[in-house]
């Protein structure tokens, strides 16, 4: 049985300034990375703006994904839990 670290706070990305797909890439960067880390806090931010382009596209991007648990909004950022190991 492995030991989980614990968090102090959950990471947050910074998506500004990139294309669509670059975020993307980003974004599953970033799930692969933490859904496999052993973490007591399993929630990323990502910063995406107010934008009408990236932010719904990211947010949709992540409502389908199967390593998230739950998508919420938090301002200029998509607040989200990871699934359980």
């Amino acid at each position: 049985m492995s030991k989980r670290r614990k968090k102090t706070a959950s990471p947050e990305i910074d998506l500004h300034g990139l294309t669509l797909e670059d975020a993307i890439n980003e974004v599953e960067r970033e799930l692969n990375h933490s859904f496999i880390q052993e973490e007591v806090d399993r929630s990323l931010k990502f910063i995406t703006g107010w934008g009408a382009v990236l932010r719904p596209q990211i947010q949709d991007y992540l409502t389908g994904h199967p390593l998230v648990k739950e998508v919420s909004l938090d301002g200029p950022s998509i607040q989200i839990r990871l699934e359980d190991l």
